[in-house]
């Protein structure tokens, strides 16, 4: 460690501080959550009798685990699942209150599982997406009392909101636009008409007064006229296709039946524009419909839709498709695999509280009726066989298709990225970051010198198309530096060998993703059993993945050791849920891919060991036990 450092400790400005609560505790899927509304009984009868009105909007006092946001708007939601029994609803919580928010969160989504027996779909197609490196949304299970009444299980979607765009991409600038589905349009050039877009395909939910239509109508003519030599080049300024093609995939896997590929046209998406180069993005939304037939074709509408089409005529493309369905095969495995374990895990967390629910609604002979409990179980039973069966056949399918893996390339599993302190698998401009693969090394090799090379050994690593710096390269995988230019949001990763290329995995770049390495006293010493923290200290913790600094040098360069260089966004931490106070947060000087975080421990610690939390954008990262006494 450079010691110089520490001189710093005592002449900074303490500032930031977090809630004790985070987002990530309620999204947490292991717990099944209570949330408890208080309003008028007549407005909650009418939000039965008025089930239609989806303008209308009712007040009501939210509260869980002792959060309490009052004057909260509640009203109902929802298309196929609207119903006077168990309306599918939504909550606003600046409706009343400009700026009021529920850990940072604007809205929630509470679905009603109409469309959905099981009530499982969207959370394991969430939860699926996540462990493939995919766009998803956090979801969570929650029992919902209204004047301390039990009225049903729901499921607790986060919503699109600018919260989610910041911390996703690293800006809320952009364009979100809403997929409005069906009617039978698979991505098909309209002609310059706006009005046949917005808001009759899409509708805004950023930039409403000028959502720059054109722009839009551009891309889609591009992806429609372009020419069969031109077209990757041509839909490049506007995509990433190979990000495309892993989410259809991703989908197909999913036996999604109402989504980008259907019948009756694409349904189920958000699309963003991504401000800081334009690059359009889909999102997953509303996947109740998820977990059809497990021998559905894996080339299921695939023709229907112009732009995959298009994408799957293009070898790299095509390959990309294949390789996304593999890796889903891989991640949910067969019998004894990941779903498998999910799907009882989450009957076990739900079943009482589906059993419970007074007022449950799903299709029974063709019309919404009370659901049967029967029909739960039967729902949950038709998962159990789709997990068992799916990755087999779609393996097969891969095989029909001519699918292979490179010999002599790496097999890069889900999640082979992460940050290189937490483990989490998530990257973020500038991270250290361990890439798990086996490579025909026999002993590892350390970059001895800067700027940090972009091979090793004959080992180099693609993200988004960029030759990533390596600090070190082994038999069993590689430590290198995200590159720090390259913007936040769905991406992807790929290793090579002396030529030989692995899969493409997809991958999220986000703005921030803390994780921490080790803590040490002002001194230098280490925070350990042996030499624990005391309440009231100043300690220095070594972390990676606070993204942007105020002054960003090159990839693969040392931070400069003749001055200091904070990080460009703040940085708060709590310490056993007590917010802390951070001194200073900037690049670790002499170091790359390495970043320090000088902390003020609360005075109220108590013996033994404390959780600290570093967050950012509101969102927090994993917690690292610290020695304290």
């Amino acid at each position: 460690m450079n010691r110089s450092l520490f001189i710093f400790a005592n002449l900074l400005v303490a500032s930031g501080l977090c809630p004790g609560q985070t987002i990530d505790d309620f999204f947490d899927a292991i717990s099944l959550q209570d949330i408890r509304l208080t309003m008028s009984d007549a407005d909650w009868q009418n939000v039965h009798d008025h089930y239609t009105d989806k303008k209308k909007y009712y007040n009501c006092d939210f509260q869980w685990q002792g959060v309490v946001v009052p004057q909260a708007a509640l009203h109902t939601r929802g298309s196929g699942s609207l119903n006077p029994i168990k309306p599918g609803l939504g909550i606003e919580f600046g409706a009343n209150a400009a700026g009021q928010t529920f850990l940072g969160l604007q809205s929630l989504v509470l679905r009603n599982f109409v469309e959905d027996p099981s009530s499982m779909h969207e959370h394991l197609t969430m939860r699926t997406m996540a462990r493939m490196g995919l766009p998803y949304l956090r979801t969570v299970f929650i029992r919902l009392f209204v004047n301390g009444v039990y009225v049903g299980l729901y499921q607790v979607s986060e919503p699109y909101d600018t919260r989610f765009l910041k911390t996703r991409f690293g800006e809320d600038i952009g364009f979100l636009f809403e997929g409005q589905g069906g009617g039978g349009y698979h991505f098909q050039y309209l002609g310059e008409d706006p009005s046949h877009y917005v808001d009759a395909l899409f509708n805004p939910k950023t930039h409403k007064d000028d959502p720059q239509t054109q722009v839009l109508i551009d891309m889609i003519r591009t992806a429609n006229q372009a020419s069969d030599g031109g077209f990757v080049q041509a839909m490049s300024k506007y995509m990433d296709l190979g990000a495309f093609a892993a989410y259809v995939a991703a989908e197909i896997f999913l036996v999604e039946t109402d989504g980008i590929l259907s019948d009756s046209g694409m349904a189920n998406f958000y699309l963003y524009r991504r401000a800081v180069d334009d690059h359009w993005f889909f999102l997953p939304w509303d996947k109740e419909m998820t977990f059809g037939p497990a021998d559905w074709p894996i080339w299921k509408y695939t023709q229907d839709n112009v732009l995959l089409r298009r994408a799957l005529q293009v070898p790299e493309l095509r390959q990309r498709y294949l390789d996304t369905l593999h890796l889903a095969a891989e991640v949910t495995g067969g019998s004894n695999g990941w779903l498998a374990q999910e799907i009882e895990r989450v009957y076990n967390q739900i079943r009482q509280a589906m059993l419970d629910d007074p007022s449950r609604v799903c299709i029974v002979d063709g019309a919404q009726a009370k659901c049967p409990a029967a029909m739960f179980e039967v729902a949950v039973q038709f998962l159990r066989d789709f997990a068992r069966a799916r990755a087999d056949f779609v393996t097969q399918s891969l095989l029909d298709a001519g699918w292979t893996h490179a010999a002599g390339a790496p097999n890069l599993p889900a999640g082979a990225a992460s940050n290189a302190a937490s483990g989490i698998a998530f990257l973020s401009p500038g991270e250290q970051v361990a890439v798990q693969a086996d490579l025909p090394l026999s002993t590892r090799t350390t970059a001895s010198g800067w700027p940090l090379p972009e091979e090793l050994r004959g080992v180099s690593v693609m993200v988004s198309g960029v030759k990533a710096p390596l600090i070190s390269v082994s038999p069993t995988g590689a430590l290198l530096q995200t590159p720090s230019q390259l913007p936040c949001g769905p991406s992807s990763l790929a290793v090579t060998v002396s030529g030989i290329a692995s899969e493409t995995i997809p991958v999220e770049l986000r703005p921030a993703n803390p994780g921490i390495f080790v803590a040490a006293h002002a001194d230098g010493s280490v925070v350990n059993t042996a030499s624990p923290a005391t309440k009231g200290e100043i300690v220095v913790l070594w972390v990676t993945g606070l993204g942007a600094a105020e002054s960003d040098d090159s990839s693969g360069q040392a931070a400069p050791a003749q001055r200091l260089v904070v990080m460009k966004n703040p940085v708060s931490a709590v310490v056993d849920g007590v917010p802390a106070g951070v001194q200073w947060a900037g690049l670790a000087p002499g170091f790359a891919a390495l970043q320090v975080v000088i902390l003020r421990l609360p005075d109220e610690l108590t013996g033994g060991k404390a959780i600290v939390k570093l967050s950012m954008f509101g969102e927090t990262g994993p917690g690292y036990a610290l020695a304290v006494r």
